[in-house]
Parts: structure tokens; C-alpha cells; sequence
């Protein structure tokens, strides 16, 4: 059982690059070590011909996040197998106001137990997983508004 749980403890990470090659680590945001205090962490997986993603999940990911960045809320997006040139080219044109980092090898995806998009995870301030959503829903901005706010709370 222990082992079970140390493995979904270190899953919980990443170190990746955005799409203008700026490094960012999950354990900057939450945990023991964090440099930057968070209440709680949004990390959806996405590509660029998902639908879903880049019309439902993305434009609510701006809103919730512009709602609840003063309350140590974070956002990262990250593009599972995706080209950090064709990231570059799309989110230059339409940017975000949080990280679009790149896993073109699909490796954190894996970890995290991604097979495919969408897929959004939410972390409390210490990178414990609180809610996972595989899949799309039309009610998807409702749903991880209500999850953030019973984590930060």
C-alpha cells in the first residue's frame, strides 16, 4: 500500500518547457519547496485538434483563472505530444494569461496516467491530486469552478 502511494505522490510533478523554452517545475507551485504560494493548481492536457480543448476547456481555463489568480489560484496547460512550434504559432496569435508548457514526448502525460484529451487535474497547495476529469463535459467551467473553491476553501 505504501508503495502504491509513494508512486501517485511522485506522479504528481512535472518539469517541462513552455513553448518559448521557459522551464517550469510543479514543485515551484506547490509542496514544501514552493517559491510561489498556491490554494490550488489546474493542469489540463490538451492538443491542438481537440476540439473540446481549444473551444469548451481553454476559454474557461482564461475565465476561471481570471476569476481566482488573486486566491493563489494556477493554470497550466500542457500540450500532451504536441509540437512546441505549432503551440507557439497558435497561442502567439491567441494568447493565455498562464503557462502552455510542451510534453511532445508525452512522457508527463504517461505519468500522470494521460492516454488521451481532454484531461484537467486539480492540486491542492501541497500537489495532492483533489479531482481528475477525463473527458469533456458541457457543464465543465461549473464543475472545476465548484472543485477550486472547495479547495481553497
Amino acid at each position: 500500500m505504501i508503495g502504491i502511494l509513494g508512486i501517485i505522490l511522485l506522479s504528481m510533478s512535472f518539469n517541462l518547457k513552455d513553448y518559448l523554452e521557459r522551464q517550469f517545475s510543479l514543485d515551484d507551485y506547490c509542496g514544501e519547496r514552493a517559491r510561489f504560494k498556491a490554494n490550488a493548481i489546474i493542469v489540463s492536457f490538451f492538443t491542438l485538434n481537440c476540439k473540446e480543448c481549444m473551444e469548451r476547456e481553454i476559454p474557461a481555463l482564461r475565465r476561471i483563472y481570471r476569476e481566482f489568480k488573486d486566491r493563489g489560484v494556477f493554470v497550466f496547460l500542457i500540450g500532451f505530444g504536441e509540437d512546441r512550434w505549432k503551440v507557439g504559432d497558435h497561442f502567439s496569435q491567441n494568447p493565455v494569461d498562464f503557462p502552455v508548457l510542451i510534453d511532445s514526448s508525452k512522457k508527463v502525460g504517461s505519468e500522470w496516467g494521460v492516454f488521451g484529451v481532454p484531461n484537467t487535474f486539480i492540486l491542492d497547495g501541497r500537489c495532492k491530486k483533489r479531482f481528475h476529469l477525463q473527458g469533456s463535459r458541457t457543464d465543465y467551467e461549473e464543475l472545476i469552478k465548484k472543485k477550486v473553491i472547495e479547495i481553497i476553501k
